[in-house]
């Protein structure tokens, strides 16, 4: 690819300085002994399934469109998968708009992949088809003075919606699926207009609609198969439960909502947005746990609990097992060994959760009966599995449950996939260097050349368009484009237009400039497309 050299003025003040150092990540493998599986060498390394793993090399010149395979042992796979996969690579959903104009005008229709036509051409738009869960889709038509809509399946429309339902584009979750119902509202006294007014309802697979709620009443989703919905009452508000048949139950006390059930329980949310409190309720609308606390999670076998700033751990008849040390600002969900991970300390950010690090906690580890184990002293823990635990102290490595490191502490990255930990580092830190002469930049681009390696071409990096332009020789500047990039857009399928994007690309502004021009400042390579705007 060849690319016209630029923005000559921007960079001159920059050449006669080294530039500031610079450090490159790479990627590798281990065990959770500490065994090396992949040295840290590689632009990424990434889980696709069956412990194997697509690992993308470093490179240069033209940029490897496939990604090599390896087993959990870091043996080669003979397969391959594409590297950087595109979101315009194709799409799961099995449809496809289409459109012709003739004298009358646009229209519009819906074909499946396969070349069936599933809604004719017609002037109404067909507006995009949305996955909505449980193998169903959802396309919407529409009219100038109306809309309806279709549930599809893979392969075929399943139902047409009566037209005073508005999909809303909520996913089905236990066979049922939220939407709008407009409804007419008949006048209350002779001779006064009808209004219309729209109220929650949720239909089935068919299109039915089986659940509707009243006018001012706001739900969550059903989950566990059942609903949760709220509707106010003079001064007060009161919650109510509803299942898939439409049943009610109203709770026995006002002004609390609740999240979605799970195993037959939710967290009820009370008081102010600046001070909400949690509780849990059942299916029947019983109170489990007060919303007197700050923090209520349930953990199917436990519930976490904070109140007045001490986390605590409740048994399933939420009677309390033990209380965390004082000082404990975050606990995360215990392993597979029933030990939590606990941060003391630090300072909160903002809509911190309990189970987020908290900035400057120290972690350690409490077994399942509120003993320490291992006393708080890194800087973010995982919980243990398998035995093991990533930890960092700031470098990551991994611990057993002795706290001995299995894994060196000495990565910028450690992250857990099965029994494998996918790391990195960081290229020791260089400047880069400004050739001296026409002969020295030669020299340099021959060495980028024969060492297609990253850490050469982003030495060069830093004198592309600018010192090459600068010095009158685009052939250098031409040359050294063709061996950084050379990457094809997703979209439209060119190399011509493509350029390095992620230095910071600056726009054109140089009379018969054709491009942008580039900087070092990020460690990662992205690309973008001056033609189509893509990035990529």
């Amino acid at each position: 690819m060849k690319l016209a050299p630029i923005l000559l003025s921007l960079f001159v003040s920059a050449l006669g300085w080294a530039g500031p150092a610079l450090a490159v990540e790479q990627f590798g493998l281990y065990d959770l002994n500490g065994k090396e599986i992949l040295p840290c060498k590689y632009t990424e390394v990434r889980e696709i399934g069956n412990e194997q793993f697509a690992v993308t090399p470093f490179v240069g010149g033209p940029a490897p469109k496939y990604d090599f395979v390896i087993d959990r042992m870091g043996a080669r796979i003979k397969r391959s998968v594409p590297a950087k996969p595109s979101p315009y690579d194709g799409s799961d959903i099995p449809y496809v708009h289409f459109f012709e104009q003739d004298s009358s005008g646009l229209k519009f229709g819906l074909k499946h992949r396969d070349g069936r036509v599933i809604i004719p051409l017609s002037e109404h738009t067909v507006a995009t088809v949305v996955d909505v869960g449980e193998g169903l889709f959802e396309v919407k038509k529409c009219l100038p003075t109306y809309e309806f809509s279709y549930l599809l399946d893979q392969n075929n429309i399943v139902a047409t919606l009566a037209l005073e339902i508005d999909p809303s584009y909520y996913r089905f979750s236990c066979g049922l699926k939220a939407v709008n119902v407009v409804k007419t509202v008949k006048p209350l006294k002779p001779g006064e207009p009808s209004s219309v007014v729209s109220c929650l309802g949720f239909i089935n697979k068919k299109g039915i609609l089986v659940v509707t709620l009243p006018v001012d009443a706001y739900s969550e989703e059903f989950s566990d198969n059942v609903a949760s919905y709220s509707v106010r009452s003079g001064s007060d508000y009161w919650s109510y439960i509803v299942d898939t048949t439409g049943h009610t139950i109203k709770c026995p006390e006002p002004n609390f909502t609740m999240e979605k059930f799970r195993n037959g329980r939710a967290v009820s949310i009370a008081g102010k947005p600046d001070n909400l409190l949690r509780g849990l309720v059942d299916k029947q609308g019983r109170i489990l746990i007060p919303a007197v606390n700050q923090v209520v999670e349930d953990h199917d076998d436990y519930f976490l609990v904070e109140k007045d700033n001490i986390f605590s751990v409740l048994k399933q008849d939420c009677s309390k097992l033990f209380d965390f040390p004082p000082g404990t600002t975050s606990v995360l969900p215990c392993g597979d060994n029933g030990w939590f991970a606990f941060g003391v300390g630090g300072k909160a950010r903002e809509h911190q959760q309990p189970n987020e690090p908290y900035a400057g906690a120290k972690y350690g580890f409490i077994d399942g009966q509120g003993v320490v184990k291992i006393p708080a002293q890194f800087d973010s823990a995982t919980a243990f599995k398998d035995g093991i635990a990533v930890v960092s102290k700031p470098l990551f490595g991994a611990i057993d449950q002795s706290g001995k490191l299995t894994l060196p502490a000495e990565f910028k990255q450690a992250v857990r996939s099965r029994q494998q930990v996918i790391v990195s580092k960081d290229f020791p830190e260089f400047k880069p260097t400004y050739p001296k002469s026409e002969t020295d930049m030669e020299a340099q681009l021959k060495l980028a050349e024969a060492s297609p390696d990253l850490l050469s071409l982003r030495q060069m990096q830093s004198l592309s368009y600018a010192y090459y332009a600068n010095h009158r020789r685009p052939d250098l500047a031409a040359k050294f484009d063709a061996l950084l990039a050379n990457k094809v857009c997703p979209l439209c399928h060119s190399d011509k237009d493509v350029l390095p994007v992620a230095y910071g690309l600056h726009p054109k502004t140089v009379p018969g400039q054709l491009t942008g021009g580039c900087e070092v400042s990020y460690s990662s390579p992205r690309w973008g497309c001056i033609k189509d705007g893509l990035a990529f």
